[in-house]
């Protein structure tokens, strides 16, 4: 049984540049937590303009360190 970084190295679509630089990985997570911590759900207009940051913090991992089909 494969398990830990092996088995998401199997299951996932990333580029080998995660691993190599796994600090510059989990400081953009940390960077989209602190947008997803930061999201006001009280307010709907305030949630939409939250979404914008959530979803920068995602496209900076996506468009780099992820491999397209």
């Amino acid at each position: 049984m494969i398990s830990g970084p092996d088995r998401i190295r199997r299951c996932a679509r990333s580029t080998p540049a995660i691993w190599d630089d796994f600090d510059d990985f989990t400081g953009k997570a940390d960077l989209l937590q602190a947008a997803a911590r930061n999201l006001d759900i009280v307010r709907l207009d305030a949630l939409r303009a939250g979404t914008g940051a959530v979803g920068q913090a995602c496209a900076v991992c996506h468009k780099v360190d992820r491999l397209q089909k």
